[in-house]
């Protein structure tokens, strides 16, 4: 890894924690097994993640699904889910299963898929094995988990898998995001690898602070020691903000991820204001007030202190705002009725989201009774089935022309296939590589082109607009604002992603990775592109010198000349 200096750092940390998106990649070629064999891909599904791994394997292999089911169901709460499941796994317990599959025998192929629960397989999915006959087959695990890793799901299913032939190239993905059966992160997975990046800039981060602040003292070597390590602990806050944590903090959890981010951002804060505040002080010690240096160096730390602190304060005020309305003129000889537009991004629903947040933001919407609204992309950015009781809260968008979405990246990482059934079931129009016509107007939309490729929906902006008339006035939705070539294919790009980099100073690295960061731009192609800063936040529920928006496109038609 080469040296990046600080700004690369910032650039890094930004990219992973303001509106950059990282997608995962698979290494080497992706080995299906006896292609021209019958296959039968069974998996058991409680949250629905595993079932999309599956349906994605299905598409590749063409093989047969098999869903494996309980005859007596988990509850519906998460905490007493989990709860159940470890008491079962401690257990041995093996629950009967529904049905079995009609002809064992006709199958040479069998994909076993399983979440990872406390580290091993589902007491279901070994009921199923146990209770089929794959002597003489070829099985290939695949496992979803949360950010567990692999740890011993396949171990434990080859031990259970008796007088047949188990690959040792099993499929892994993160929530439902297939990693392939060569995946070099299989034991990690994305998002943890991008936790563990993300704790080591703030170990560099916070280690900085400590010496900084505590070279003068004499401490001795175990109190440094010591002291250090506290540093260190809020340098690797990332690691403790997990999800599964949930499971022990119960109601406790939110307020317990909205304290170890305020201690985060406030370092990184912390660490910004220091080393400029440093940068400052030594070009004055080459000026004639270097004598004023040493006085101005005594209350410098206190200060960038108490306003690190007060900056927090603010951006966690700033975060649980209602995002106010941005409304954008677009004026075309293309339109021949005006039109008002709204246009919600980057809500990231979630559960530990304020569903009141997610109603207002619903409210401020239709306060502007719009033709269109159009959802650009990581709206929902969590397991549907943990979030769906706040995730319905969007079906209360009214337009008069109907309400169309793309998927982001984050409907990636948290589940494509449940993201889009979610929002499909509340009448939304899904548009992927392909648009709609509506009078005058042609609104076409494309997947994520930053993490579409991880199931193969790659952007295909000419495809989009097949079927769009030569007069028409064309909208891009694209959740990602980008170029897409010279060619004049559309008038308008809608986009979010970036979050106008959500927290100062990171609006800086930001802008470097994002050619369009927010507000209007021209792009090569002569068309234009209005970039949102968005209706949410992602991580943390923070915002600073970047608000949350609304924004509201109003078409006009151009004014002909007397």
């Amino acid at each position: 890894m080469k040296k990046t200096g600080f700004l690369g750092l910032l650039l890094a940390l930004a990219g992973i924690l303001f509106g950059m998106s990282a997608t995962a990649q698979t290494t080497g070629e992706e080995k299906l097994p006896m292609a021209n064999s019958k296959i039968l891909i069974a998996y058991y599904s409680l949250s629905g993640n595993t079932r999309e791994v599956a349906e994605a394997i299905r598409e590749k292999t063409g093989g047969d699904l098999f869903e494996i089911q309980t005859v007596s169901a988990y509850p519906a709460a998460y905490k007493e889910q989990t709860e159940q499941a470890k008491k079962e796994i401690s257990e041995n317990y093996r629950p009967e299963l529904k049905n079995k599959v009609a002809n064992m025998a006709q199958y040479d192929v069998v994909f076993i898929g399983s979440p990872n629960w406390w580290g091993t397989i589902t007491p279901a999915v070994s009921s199923f094995i146990e209770s089929s006959d794959l002597s003489g087959k070829t099985v290939v695990p695949f496992i979803t988990h949360g950010g567990g890793g692999v740890q011993n799901t396949v171990k434990n299913l080859k031990a259970q898998c008796r007088g047949c032939k188990v690959s040792d190239n099993p499929w892994v993905g993160y929530g439902s995001r297939t990693m392939g059966n060569s995946g070099s992160l299989e034991d990690v997975g994305l998002a943890k690898l991008t936790t563990l990046v993300t704790s080591l800039l703030g170990c560099l981060v916070t280690s900085y602070l400590f010496f900084r602040f505590t070279w003068c003292f004499e401490l001795g070597y175990v109190r440094r020691g010591l002291l250090w390590g506290v540093f260190l602990a809020a340098g690797c806050i990332p690691l403790f903000i997990s999800y599964e944590a949930e499971i022990f903090l119960g109601r406790m959890y939110p307020f317990y991820r909205y304290a170890l981010y305020f201690v985060f951002v406030a370092c990184l804060l912390l660490f910004c204001l220091t080393l400029a505040t440093d940068f400052v002080l030594w070009v004055l010690s080459y000026t004639p007030w270097v004598a004023k240096v040493g006085k101005w160096a005594k209350y410098a730390g206190g200060f960038n202190i108490a306003l690190a602190l007060v900056c927090c304060v603010y951006a966690l005020y700033a975060g649980t705002k209602v995002p106010a309305v941005e409304e954008v003129t677009v004026v075309s000889d293309k339109i021949k009725n005006e039109r008002k537009i709204v246009v919600l991004s980057d809500i990231h629903i979630h559960r530990v989201i304020n569903p009141e947040k997610v109603e207002a933001i619903v409210a401020a919407a239709n306060a502007q009774q719009p033709d269109i609204v159009l959802l650009a992309g990581d709206i929902i950015d969590d397991d549907v089935g943990k979030v769906s009781d706040i995730s319905v809260l969007l079906k209360g968008l009214k337009a008069k022309e109907g309400i169309y979405f793309v998927t982001g990246n984050h409907e990636f990482y948290a589940g494509y296939r449940a993201a889009v059934r979610e929002m499909e079931s509340m009448g939304f129009v899904f548009l992927e590589n392909n648009g709609v016509s509506l009078g005058d107007i042609f609104v076409a939309g494309i997947p994520d082109c930053t993490a579409g490729g991880m199931l193969g929906k790659n952007a295909d902006v000419s495809r989009a607009f097949v079927g769009a008339d030569a007069g028409q006035f064309r909208l891009l939705m694209s959740h990602t604002p980008a170029d897409f070539g010279k060619e004049n294919l559309f008038d308008l790009e809608v986009s979010g992603h970036t979050h106008g980099g959500q927290i100062f100073p990171f609006h800086i690295p930001a802008k470097l990775k994002n050619k369009y960061l927010a507000g209007k731009y021209r792009m090569e192609n002569g068309a234009e592109i209005y970039v949102t800063r968005g209706a949410g936040q992602w991580g943390p529920q923070m915002r600073l010198l970047a608000p949350s928006e609304i924004m509201v496109l109003i078409l006009k038609p151009e004014k002909e000349e007397k």
